[in-house]
C-alpha cells in the first residue's frame, strides 16, 4: 500500500482506505454500475465516489507510463506462428 501511495501520489484520506478506494474504480469500470449505485452500496456521497475513482484513474495512468512499455518496430511486425501456421491466412 505504501508503494502505491508514495510512487503514485495516491492521497490518503481517513474516510476510505486505498482497498476501499480500488474496489470502488474496479467495480465501476469492471460492471459498469453508476456512481449513484456504488454511493449506496459503499455508503459514501456521490462526490466522494467520483473524486476516488479519479485519484485510482490517475494513479493507473501513471502506473501505466512506468510499466507498459511501448513495442519495438521488430515486435511489430513480427507475425505470430499461430497466424503462420493457419491455413485461413
Amino acid at each position: 500500500e505504501f508503494f502505491f501511495v508514495k510512487l503514485f501520489k495516491f492521497n490518503i484520506s481517513t474516510n476510505i482506505s486505498l482497498d476501499e478506494s480500488v474496489a470502488i474504480f474496479l467495480i465501476i469500470c469492471a460492471q459498469n454500475d453508476t456512481q449513484g449505485d456504488i454511493a449506496l452500496r459503499f455508503g459514501h456521497v456521490q462526490e466522494t465516489i467520483w473524486r476516488k475513482f479519479h485519484y485510482v484513474l490517475k494513479a493507473m495512468e501513471r502506473l501505466a507510463v512506468e510499466y507498459i512499455l511501448p513495442r519495438t518496430v521488430e515486435e511489430l511486425r513480427a507475425i505470430s506462428n499461430r497466424l503462420q501456421d493457419d491455413t485461413r491466412y
